[in-house]
Formats: structure tokens, C-alpha cells, sequence
């Protein structure tokens, strides 16, 4: 029993791990979603299923409701915070924004009057997709 109970934990965090690589900085915002979305539609006993089975940390349970969750938090389906529509960017979206930004004509002219704006953004999203180590 201790040995399945620790090979359980272990998955857990493997699952965890990997999912906040996925999803950078905007994990937090994922997490949030995908419960908003299991609470809107799930009833008690699932949640309970999947609390108690360990598939609620699943990263494809947790992808799916995520997704449901932040299609439904455009609208006015969640009451609190999860709902609002505003949910983090993951790496994998920074790196899709960068590359729009390099397309734009206007990160290259300093005189434009988007110039400032454009490079300021570019820093954060690299930030986000790449991290702040250095040696990356």
C-alpha cells in the first residue's frame, strides 16, 4: 500500500511538472479554468472521482477542462474570478506573439510611433517563452 501510495504521489508531481511547463505563467490561470469548468458542468461525484482517483491532475483531464473552461470564461457563465476572460499566455503563445512582432515593420523603425511599445512587449513575451536564465 505505502509503495503504491508513493508511486501515486510521484505520478502526481510528474503530471504537475509537466503541466507547468506547458503552461508557464499562465498555469495558475489553467488550473483556475479547468475547475470553473468541472463545477459549472461536473457534479459533486465527479469531482469527487476525480479528486479521489487521481485523474483530476491528468494533464489530458486537465487540458480538456481547461480548454472548456477558458472557451466558457469569455462569457458570463462563471460568477467569480475565473470567469473573467483573462487567462495567462503559455510559451508556446509567446513565442507565437514574438514572431507576429518580428513580422511588424515597426519593431525596426525607431521612429514609428509603435517603436517603444513593440520592443517593450517583445522583452515580456521573450521573458515568458524563454525565461529570465541567461544561459537559455
Amino acid at each position: 500500500y505505502q509503495e503504491m501510495t508513493a508511486n501515486a504521489q510521484a505520478q502526481q508531481e510528474t503530471w504537475e511538472g509537466d503541466l507547468r511547463q506547458e503552461y508557464g505563467t499562465a498555469f495558475d490561470e489553467r488550473i483556475a479554468a479547468a475547475r470553473g469548468a468541472i463545477r459549472e458542468f461536473g457534479t459533486p461525484a465527479l469531482q469527487e472521482a476525480l479528486e479521489e482517483s487521481g485523474l483530476g491532475s491528468n494533464p489530458d483531464f486537465v487540458r480538456a477542462f481547461a480548454n472548456v473552461g477558458m472557451a466558457l470564461g469569455k462569457g458570463s457563465q462563471f460568477k467569480d474570478a475565473e470567469g473573467s476572460g483573462q487567462f495567462g499566455t503559455t510559451p508556446d503563445m509567446a513565442r507565437d506573439q514574438i514572431a507576429a512582432i518580428r513580422a511588424n515593420p515597426a519593431l525596426y523603425d525607431e521612429g514609428h510611433a509603435e517603436y517603444k511599445l513593440l520592443n517593450e512587449k517583445l522583452t515580456k513575451l521573450n521573458q515568458l517563452a524563454f525565461g529570465t536564465d541567461p544561459v537559455r
